[in-house]
């Protein structure tokens, strides 16, 4: 054969496998949504088969060889996307395990397999407790937030408590105590095989954190601020269970437990904040929240989504599919998004690749088919709208990509790197901090008077407090005298404009330091998204996590999975930060942004 170059062994290498990697980019994107026991059945059947097609490329010597050759060669002509790309064949082989005596390669070919039937057993035993649990009281795990802050009886709130982080671990067929011990011992098993002290210092070894050291530190500056944070609230919470035992609703020397949390930190934030999660709720309709994540990426990336109908999709009537186009009319990216819970579902949010970009043999652009997973409320919290724009954040980092090799194109990208795209698009959702909803409160009260519901309401709802207000009109439901309100009253530092001109998709830059952080609030009621916030965040403890409650998917190993890594899962916490935890650390909408987009 000719000596290797990257032209005949890395180029046609990216190319390979593109019908298994057409298959596998459906199958476990319906596996982990549409799950049926006929699905289980073939994914039973795959994964082995996929794990030891992974491990025939990772221990090919000879490919490897070829592979090593290109690397240890001069790179000054490849392109800075090809070195990438070159050094990313190179190491997963190193990572892999080629070095190592074909013993232990044969040991690891076990290993890599078990740990995939593992992972998607694992999965599959969280989903069925889960639908027990639904079976048991009538509603989703995904809504047991919501249920925890609005339970008044605490027996049924420990009851739900219970149930809900006992899920496989009742003695049942469904238990996962020994699969997770047998999990662990796998991967530690692997990692000391490869070289590493710990299955941590493996997984890693090839992200930006680099070493569990850098991992703990991080976590432990969080930890510290957290754990204070939250002996404050505690007290807080704990003079609210003081007037119900007083009141006689509980017995004497009542603490506050786990199942207290949501609840009573609900109690401190009305009566610290007026702040109403189940009412804000009703202002965040998911086709409002859809259209303001959609609007964000208009104003942003110049992206238009339309929504197209009779395209094949796994379940018709709860995924919608979405073409994006830019203003000439060329192709973005298609867009599906299945955001409600159901049975057949696993639980978190995630973005995945269906098909990933990349440019083909014959030289085209192909566009990307993504998909945005979710499970969320009709009605969405605050919490849900953010998670909404982190998730099409994911989607926007996949969409956008223009590489050449599938790779290194979209989310391919170090796994603690990848939630940068997310985190910022989560600067767009409408979370605005306690200090700014304080100083905004005296000018939206007399808005109030004018505009007391939503203008498309049709049914009596009472007088909406300030937090509602302000979510209504950053939801995007501001009616045409809402803005001439806005026109009137906010004094913004810029020429006078009719209230139709503002409904143009043209944008207008407005400095902050023109405006009063109220009359910032008013203007942006003319979008369909909130201002900027901070991104800081603190990580969900959910990131990453493969095929359990989450979501996620774990490859049979890292040559045999698809280039493009889906996006992580996101679940709330297991407790809830009062509005005064939470705008310390997510910082202040209106202070971090140096203009608004007015459309």
């Amino acid at each position: 054969p000719a000596a290797p170059t990257f032209d005949n062994t890395i180029a046609p290498l990216e190319l390979s496998g593109e019908i298994l990697s057409k298959v596998q980019g459906v199958l476990f994107n319906v596996a982990e949504t549409d799950q049926t026991p006929e699905l289980d059945a073939v994914m039973e059947q795959a994964i082995p088969m996929l794990s030891a097609h992974g491990n025939d490329i990772s221990f090919n010597k000879g490919l490897y060889a070829r592979v090593a050759a290109v690397y240890h060669a001069d790179q000054s002509a490849l392109t800075r996307e090809q070195q990438m790309v070159l050094k990313s064949w190179f190491d997963s082989f190193e990572r892999e395990g080629i070095g190592l005596s074909e013993e232990l390669q044969d040991e690891l070919r076990t290993i890599n397999t078990r740990i995939a039937e593992l992972t998607q057993k694992i999965g599959n035993n969280i989903l069925a407790e889960s639908n027990a649990f639904k079976e048991k009281f009538g509603f989703s795990v995904s809504y047991y937030p919501s249920r925890m802050t609005t339970t008044e009886d605490r027996e049924l709130r420990r009851q739900y408590n219970e149930a809900y982080r006992l899920r496989g671990h009742n003695g049942n067929e469904y238990d996962n105590r020994e699969l997770i011990k047998e999990l662990l011992t796998m991967r530690i098993r692997k990692a000391n095989i490869l070289g590493y002290e710990s299955s941590a210092a493996f997984t890693l070894s090839n992200k930006m954190a680099a070493t569990p050291e850098t991992v703990d530190n991080f976590l432990q500056g969080i930890m510290d601020a957290a754990v204070a944070k939250a002996k404050e609230e505690l007290k807080d919470m704990q003079a609210f269970m003081d007037k119900d035992i007083k009141a006689g609703k509980l017995p004497k020397g009542s603490k506050i437990e786990q199942w207290d949390w949501w609840y009573y930190a609900e109690k401190v934030r009305r009566a610290k904040y007026d702040l109403d999660e189940e009412q804000v709720s009703r202002y965040f309709k998911a086709e409002n929240v859809l259209n303001g994540v959609f609007t964000a990426a208009k104003m942003l990336y110049g992206v238009n989504a339309e929504k197209i109908e009779g395209v094949p999709s796994y379940n018709p009537e709860c995924v919608t599919t979405w073409k994006l186009t830019y203003d000439d009319g060329s192709l973005v990216g298609i867009l599906t998004t299945d955001l409600f819970p159901r049975s057949s579902k696993r639980g978190g949010a995630w973005m995945n690749n269906v098909r990933n970009q990349y440019v083909d043999a014959q030289g085209n652009d192909v566009r990307p088919i993504i998909v945005n997973v979710g499970n969320l409320n009709e009605y969405m919290s605050i919490d849900d709208v953010s998670t909404t724009f982190h998730e099409f954040g994911h989607a926007l980092h996949g969409l956008l990509s223009k590489c050449h090799y599938p790779s290194v194109s979209g989310t391919s990208v170090k796994r603690d790197f990848v939630e940068m795209f997310s985190q910022f698009n989560e600067n767009w959702a409408c979370l605005p901090s306690t200090q700014s909803m304080t100083r905004a409160k005296s000018s939206l009260r007399s808005l109030w008077t004018r505009f007391s519901q939503p203008p498309s309401s049709t049914r009596a709802l009472p007088p909406p407090s300030f937090a509602q207000h302000l979510c209504w009109i950053c939801a995007g439901t501001s009616s045409p005298p809402l803005r001439e309100w806005i026109l009137t009253n906010s004094k913004p530092r810029w020429p006078a404009k009719s209230a139709s001109s503002l409904k143009s998709p043209s944008a207008t830059r407005v400095h902050i330091s023109t405006i009063s952080s109220a009359e910032a609030a008013m203007t942006q009621a003319t979008t369909a998204t909130c201002g900027p916030r901070s991104s800081t965040r603190t990580p969900s403890p959910s990131s990453r996590l493969p095929l359990t409650e989450y979501g996620t998917r774990s490859w049979p190993s890292s040559s045999s999975r698809p280039s493009s890594k889906g996006a992580e899962a996101r679940s709330r916490p297991c407790s809830t930060a009062s509005s005064q935890a939470v705008s310390r650390i997510q910082g202040q909408c209106f202070q971090n942004v140096d203009f608004f987009n007015i459309s």
